[in-house]
């Protein structure tokens, strides 16, 4: 096979891969489950999903968890605790750990200066590890879509 017939597969491989994480985030999003959904072992699915995304698969799911976190505190009135468990969390402690890391703010804080107007969205994105920009162009996919359908 060519290097290009490659390339596209690969590529629509990782676009498969990018809307069914959207729309399972809270399901199990460990590299075992996606590389079983995927068809293809582990390495070879980290590999390319690297070369054709432009960031790790594990970093790609921390990130779309933490914006849809985020959105969800913001734009909703779901308790905090729910939140945690529609994303997979097993306590809110945890999911407070990860939304802390991620944005050095704490959930609740993050409500409350969002009610305020105090913190938003861009600025508070752009100034945590949280940012997609580095992903590949073509391989940017709308997060809204699957924040919406999990809210749903």
């Amino acid at each position: 096979m060519s290097d290009e017939f490659n390339g596209k597969i690969s590529e629509r491989v990782v676009r498969e891969i990018i809307i069914w994480i959207d729309n399972n985030l809270g399901g199990d999003l460990s590299i075992d489950a996606i590389s079983r959904k995927s068809g293809y072992s582990k390495w070879h699915l980290q590999r390319v999903f690297k070369l054709r995304a432009g960031i790790n698969l594990g970093g790609y799911v921390r990130e779309r968890r933490a914006l849809f976190a985020y959105y969800a505190l913001t734009e909703t009135d779901i308790p905090i605790i729910d939140i945690a468990f529609m994303l997979g969390f097993n306590s809110q402690q945890a999911f407070s750990r990860v939304i802390d890391k991620t944005f050095t703010l704490s959930p609740g804080v993050i409500r409350r200066l969002s009610r305020n107007g105090t913190v938003s969205f861009p600025a508070l994105i752009n100034n945590s590890h949280c940012s997609t920009t580095s992903m590949n162009p073509a391989m940017r996919v709308s997060a809204m879509e699957g924040m919406r359908k999990l809210l749903i």
